[in-house]
Order: C-alpha cells, then structure tokens, then sequence
C-alpha cells in the first residue's frame, strides 16, 4: 500500500489503516465509508486489516 486519501467497507466489515510498515505506527479504524481518512493518514497509509 502506498497511501490512500478515502476508504469504503461494507457488510459488516471495517478496516484499519496504518502509518508504518506491518502495522505499527499510529492507526486509526474506519467503521463506514469515508471520503477522506484525515490528516494524520492521508495518502500515508502504508498498512491495512480488514476487520
């Protein structure tokens, strides 16, 4: 992953997003789509779970 600026789940689902390599670093969880993950996390991503 190198980044994302929005996120969309579904079914149930919810995702968590990391700053850092294999989950470490600040995150922050997303339990509805949105159309902007913030600025902590705007294109910074660098991890996901899909939860």
């Amino acid at each position: 992953m190198t980044g994302a600026s929005g996120c969309r789940s579904g079914n149930g689902c919810w995702l968590e997003l990391w700053d850092a390599p294999n989950t470490s670093g600040f995150h922050q969880e997303y339990r509805q789509s949105t159309s902007y993950v913030g600025d902590a996390l705007n294109d910074r991503a660098s991890s996901i779970a899909l939860l």
